[in-house]
């Protein structure tokens, strides 16, 4: 599935799939070291569930104590719990809308 996103910030993203009636992963990368920014992916093609992960911490030099991937803290050996994804409603359009928080990246996975 084609996917683009649209936003007014420095983010990057990028979309991969082993096939294409495989899931497609979107990963957004924020650039912005102070500030949250909104972003909406949009897919071509009927999605049937997403669910989204964060991977965020307080700079991006922090330490792995100080990061949480899907809200989950990683302990200072670098491992981590499974992480909590949430399962994004798409807008009317069939968008999905991402608030990225600053110095953060957000995986987006997108079930045909």
């Amino acid at each position: 599935m084609p996917a683009s996103i649209e936003t007014t910030a420095d983010i990057g993203a990028y979309a991969v799939s082993a096939c294409s009636a495989c899931a497609t992963k979107v990963f957004v990368i924020g650039q912005h070291l102070k500030a949250a920014r909104k972003v909406r992916v949009h897919i071509a093609g009927k999605v049937n569930a997403a669910s989204l992960l964060f991977l965020e911490g307080p700079s991006l030099t922090s330490f792995a104590s100080e990061v949480k991937y899907g809200g989950v803290q990683f302990g200072a050996d670098g491992h981590t719990l499974a992480p909590n994804s949430t399962k994004p409603p798409p807008d009317a359009g069939g968008d999905y809308v991402i608030f990225l928080p600053s110095a953060s990246a957000a995986s987006l996975t997108l079930a045909p």
